[in-house]
């Protein structure tokens, strides 16, 4: 959520490199398909609700493509900094 508040702010201000198309990178499944699928109603009962209610209102309004993709988390716990 907070990458996307961000990313409006930037794109508000004149001359910014924020037109069509933005990628977002999450280790959390759950967030990169809410993401993706933000015009998905969801139940009331919904765990977290509340913050996936002001993620599709946030990107609902702005005025360019968020895309959200996986990438697996943690990588460092088992691989060495210089092989990531």
């Amino acid at each position: 959520m907070m990458a996307v508040l961000i990313l409006k702010a930037a794109s508000a201000i004149p001359g910014s490199p924020i037109t069509k198309h933005v990628i977002i990178y999450c280790d959390n499944y759950g967030a990169v398909s809410h993401g993706n699928n933000y015009k998905h109603r969801f139940p009331e009962s919904q765990t977290q609700a509340d913050i996936l209610r002001l993620l599709q209102r946030t990107l609902s309004s702005l005025s360019f493509v968020v895309e959200f993709r996986h990438f697996h988390g943690h990588q460092d716990d088992n691989n060495s900094f210089d092989s990531l």
